[in-house]
Parts: structure tokens; C-alpha cells; sequence
């Protein structure tokens, strides 16, 4: 088992050409770039989001020693933002359509060992494809190029594709696993170490799930982050004398808890639990979604030690450095599937399905995640479609709950949002006379909705002029104003778009490609309007 991290060495051309799959392209002028990549660095204020809708291409060459036969070779991306078709020497290995979820590239039948080969990407990040979150009026910036991390892992034939462990808050666990290739005869090990280094070990059979229980377990919670580690190995027994060889192990690390949603809201491991929460979106100024696991964990840090937050909602599958650290930090996740406010076609839709088990399948060990949205968000009701996401859904996990698909359910997750909020109702809408709980023409005194402004309070007697400035009206139809959203300093934002400032973040460590704007500190205008 061999791991390459490979997000350095690749070639870009902001134009695709069918040349660029070839092994010899002399005739193409390639830039040096390093993942996580954007397809066009925009500009921090007045962009166009006409820049970044392009067919792009990508290019890595690489050696592949003699060593490697007989072994499988994958490729697997973290994120292809939205459209990739995947070439290796000049044939077409592999297509995915979500530029929110990852996915693994066999190239072994393709590769030239002992030889130099090519691996190129056809990125396409235009905003007409059928797929989601495309098909209606985008009032957010999608961004495109190869925006997450890339990873080579060479394999025995048969090796662990997946592993799954469902546990509750007294210790008892049940752990499933997938496997590829020939296994006749192969067992499966499990070792569960706990964060003081103990370790229990349990052995099963392919063919069914390994189950136990742990005594004395630390329960995962938002004030106790307790995570444990598991590592399954898929071991074939020796024979004639020979030991035991271990063909794969693949390792999560999880938590005990137990999650239950009553009348009287969440409850965490027996406790009642009030969330607070906001929404993120994974985007940044200049690099849209091209930012490394650094900046990723900042926002979980800032959502729980800044803001105050126990709780955040995702849009969009996100990095998996992001779960990692709301795990970490005892930050509770709400993830929905992508698309926004457009159900489409035949096609659309499986891809959507497509969408939501494979956002299930990546992110569902973690124990921070508490909710799975089953519905685009803003969509008008579709009771088919929504039936067949959350069956798909509590198919792969059955552990979570997940939003009944209907209109109503925004009023419920309004009320579990915000607790302290006063929630009487005003009279229904007459467009919905007959349905009071339709939250989306409705008016909740402490949630706005759209079209309601929202307006500082007069500044104090005395302030000085930067307080003095008129009031600011935002609308959430004319983008996403009426939304608290993550800033950082004083921000002074277009009036359709919300961004930050990553070379500004004190904890940005990692690699963050800088355009010529992040060499120099943006004069901050006297009249610019409060961040909220």
C-alpha cells in the first residue's frame, strides 16, 4: 500500500484543447499551478461571473515504475468543480458531475509501466450544464477548477473500498465495509483505539457487519469532542507455513453518540441541545473555492470560538478538512445536497440522487454531522423525487434524521435554529390561505424573510462619523444580505456578493495561491458599511 499526496507538478490552460491529452504537446503553452486551483482569480469587487464559466484542462505527467504491476492503481480527486472527464495516455477513463464530492479514478488497465505517462482533466465549469445546482437563476458564484486536494494510492488487487461504523452513546457500535476485487477467503480485522491509546481488536467476516460493544465510553458532544479511531484490515490467511498478509486497512476516526429528535427538539446523547447556528458557504475572495485545509478548519474555528456557534448549515457537501475540524471542536453539521431553488429533468434528477449517496457515503463517519438535507434548497415540492432522496439517503445511513420534504419543514428547522427567537405567526399569505404552516410567505418576528430589510440600530449619541453613516438596507432577493454570513475585519461587499479576504486570516498556514491583490492591504473606505 503506497499513498502520493499530488497536488504538485500539474500543467493548466485556461482553454481546453484534445491536445492536451496526448503525451507530447510541445504546440500548448501551460501554466505551472498547485492544488487546489481555480480556473480565474477574480477580482475582489465588481466580478463577472462570465470569468470562470469556461472548458479548461489540466495536465500531470508522472512515472510508473514496473513495481506496480500487478497492483491497482487509483487516482482520486477531493473535488472537480463541476463537470471533469478524466484522461490517462490519451484514453478516457473516467466522468463525474458534481464539483462538491470526490471521486476515484481506476488507472491501472491504462497506464505504460516503466514508462512516462500523462494524466489530463477536461474541467467544465459552465453554468448551462444539467446537472446541480444548475437549471434555475444562480444568485451565488460557482467558481470552477480542480479545488480540492489529489491523492495517488497504489493497491492490491482486492482492497477496502469503504468503511462504516454506526455506534451509540453506551458503547455499542456495528461497522460494515465494501470491498473491490477478489476476497474468497479473506477475513476482516477492526481495531478501535481510544484517545488515551487503549485498543480492542475484533475480527468478522466479509459478509457481515462486525459488532460489539466498549465499556466506559467517552460520549461525543458539542462541550466533550471525544473521538476515537478505526482501522479495518482486510487480511488474507497464509498458507503452507506462510503468515498472514494484510491486503489493505483503511482508517476513520468517529464518535459515541446518540441523536434523537422529539417535540421538544434535539436531543444529544439523552441532553437537550439548543442550536445556534449559521449558514457557510465554502467560497473566498479571488480563489472562489480553491482554498486549502488550513483555511478550511479556520472557519470551523471561528463558527465555534467567535461567533458562538454550537451548530452550522452547508449548502454543499464540503472539504472534508472542514469536518475534520468541526469534529474536533464539537460543532454540529446540517449538510444538504446540491441545487438551488430548480428541480430538473430525468437526467438532472439521477444525478441528483447520484449526488446525495455519494455526499452520504463520503461524509457519514463523521460525528458532527446530525442532520442530511434530502431537499434542494428553495425548490417547490416535488414528492416523487424528494421520496426517492430520502429513501436513498437513510438506505446508506440510517443513523441521522432527515427534514420531511415538504414546504413546512423550514418553519420546523426555524424553530430548532433559532430557540430564543419570538416565532408567533403572523396571519397566513393569501396565496396560501388554506396552509398556515408555509413558512416561505410567512412572516416570524426574529427570522427575516425575503424581501424584509434589515436596519442597524441608530448609532449612540457622540459616535464618530464611521458610526454615523446611513443605515444600510439589504434584501435576500437581491442576493444574500439578509443572511449573517462569515467576515472577517470590516468587509465592504458588492450588493450581489459575499466575500473574504483569505491573505488577511491569521491562521493561514497552508498554501494559498496569491494573485497580485493579496500582496498588499486594501485601503478600507471611511464610509464602508458594518459587516452585518
Amino acid at each position: 500500500m503506497e499513498h502520493y499526496d499530488w497536488n504538485d507538478g500539474w500543467l493548466f490552460t485556461p482553454v481546453f484543447d484534445p491536445a492536451i491529452v496526448r503525451p507530447e504537446c510541445p504546440e500548448l503553452t501551460l501554466e505551472p499551478v498547485r492544488l487546489p486551483h481555480t480556473v480565474k482569480a477574480l477580482p475582489y469587487n465588481y466580478c463577472n461571473e462570465n470569468d470562470y464559466q469556461k472548458l479548461s484542462g489540466y495536465r500531470r505527467e508522472f512515472f510508473a515504475p514496473k513495481e506496480w504491476e500487478g497492483r491497482t492503481v487509483l487516482l482520486t480527486f477531493g473535488a472537480v468543480a463541476h463537470d471533469a472527464t478524466v484522461f490517462c495516455n490519451g484514453r478516457r477513463v473516467f466522468h463525474h458531475s458534481c464539483g462538491y464530492t470526490a471521486f476515484t479514478v481506476d488507472l491501472t488497465s491504462a497506464l505504460h509501466l516503466g514508462q512516462k505517462n500523462v494524466v489530463a482533466v477536461r474541467c467544465d465549469s459552465r453554468e448551462d450544464l444539467n446537472i446541480p445546482p444548475f437549471g434555475g437563476q444562480m444568485d451565488f458564484l460557482t467558481y470552477g477548477g480542480i479545488c480540492r486536494a489529489v491523492c495517488l494510492d497504489v493497491k492490491e488487487p482486492a482492497y477496502l473500498r469503504d468503511i462504516f461504523i454506526e455506534t451509540k452513546a453506551e458503547g455499542d457500535f456495528r461497522i460494515y465495509t465494501a470491498t473491490v476485487g477478489e476476497t474468497v477467503g479473506c477475513t476482516l480485522q477492526a481495531e478501535i483505539r481510544s484517545p488515551s491509546g487503549s485498543r480492542a481488536f475484533y475480527t468478522g467476516e466479509l459478509s457481515l457487519p462486525i459488532t460489539g460493544a466498549l465499556n466506559s465510553v467517552h460520549p461525543w458532544s458539542i462541550e466533550h469532542p471525544t473521538l476515537y479511531t478505526l482501522t479495518v484490515r482486510l487480511i488474507r490467511p497464509g498458507t503452507g507455513g506462510l503468515p498472514d498478509r494484510v491486503l489493505d486497512e483503511k482508517s476513520c476516526r468517529f464518535g459515541f453518540r446518540t441523536l434523537q429528535f422529539v417535540a421538544g427538539g434535539l436531543y444529544l446523547n439523552g441532553q437537550r441541545v439548543e442550536l445556534r447556528g449559521l449558514n457557510r458557504r465554502q467560497s473566498y475572495a479571488y480563489q472562489g473555492y480553491a482554498m486549502p485545509d488550513s483555511i478550511q478548519r479556520l472557519d470551523a474555528q471561528l463558527l465555534k470560538k467567535q461567533l458562538g456557534c454550537n451548530a452550522v448549515r452547508l449548502t454543499t457537501p464540503p472539504s472534508p478538512a472542514f469536518l475534520d475540524a468541526c469534529d474536533e471542536l464539537g460543532l454540529l453539521v446540517f449538510v444538504e445536497m446540491p441545487g438551488w431553488q430548480h428541480v430538473g429533468d430525468d437526467i438532472w434528477k439521477a444525478q441528483a440522487l447520484q449526488n446525495c449517496r455519494e455526499m452520504v457515503c463520503q461524509c457519514r463517519s463523521h460525528p458532527s454531522i446530525f442532520l442530511w438535507g434530502v431537499r434542494v434548497s428553495g425548490s417547490a415540492d416535488d414528492e416523487s423525487f424528494y421520496k426517492r432522496t430520502n429513501e436513498a439517503i437513510h438506505r446508506l445511513d440510517p443513523t441521522r434524521p432527515t427534514p420531511q420534504p415538504a414546504s413546512g419543514r423550514c418553519l420546523r428547522l426555524c424553530r430548532l435554529l433559532l430557540p430564543r427567537a419570538r416565532r408567533r405567526v403572523r396571519g397566513p399569505h393569501r396565496r396560501h390561505p388554506r396552509h398556515p404552516e408555509r413558512l416561505s410567505h410567512q412572516r416570524i418576528r426574529g427570522c427575516p424573510v425575503p424581501g424584509q430589510a434589515l436596519r442597524r440600530r441608530a448609532p449612540p449619541p457622540g459616535a464618530g462619523p464611521a458610526l454615523r453613516r446611513r443605515p444600510q438596507r439589504h434584501h435576500r432577493s437581491a442576493g444574500r444580505g439578509g443572511q449573517l454570513r462569515l467576515v472577517h475585519d470590516r468587509l465592504q461587499h458588492p450588493p450581489r456578493i459575499r466575500q473574504r479576504r483569505p491573505h488577511q486570516l491569521s491562521g493561514c498556514d497552508g498554501h494559498v495561491p496569491q494573485p497580485e491583490a493579496f500582496c498588499r492591504r486594501l485601503r478600507q473606505p471611511e464610509d464602508a458599511p458594518l459587516p452585518f
